[in-house]
């Protein structure tokens, strides 16, 4: 299903099609079907830092890289992954994680004449919260 900005392009070009205009383009859709990534991280700064005097928590920052592939609807193609993030024990038994991370892939689209190379770049964040019994 076509977000509000997908469904808006298509809107646009059955208009223009209907009023006669040949300058418009549909684009072509390519689905992700599934994806998987093999992910290196690495952590250079830990601590401990001070809850407003409520609680000592420790903390993580780390880095990470990858590369896997993503299978589209038209075939499989390489897909990479950059990013950072933050995790932090807020007890003995609580933490709490915020990440930020870049993924991106070539994919190649159906134009309405010929193929196009897409280089698509996806940003995607992340807050989680885990719990260890």
């Amino acid at each position: 299903q076509l977000n509000s900005e997908g469904r808006k392009i298509f809107d646009d070009a059955a208009a223009r099609r209907a009023a006669g205009d040949t300058n418009y383009r549909i684009p072509g859709l390519d689905y992700a079907r599934d994806s998987w990534l093999g992910v290196l991280n690495w952590y250079p700064i830990y601590g401990k830092t001070n809850l407003f005097d409520a609680a000592v928590a420790q903390f993580d920052i780390y880095f990470l890289g990858g590369a896997g592939q993503i299978n589209l609807e038209s075939g499989s193609v390489p897909m990479y992954t950059a990013g950072g993030g933050i995790g932090m024990w807020l007890n003995q038994h609580l933490s709490a994680r915020l990440e930020a991370r870049w993924q991106g892939y070539r994919d190649r689209a159906w134009d309405g004449s010929t193929f196009a190379n897409l280089d698509i770049n996806r940003t995607v964040l992340t807050a989680t919260l885990g719990f260890l019994l």
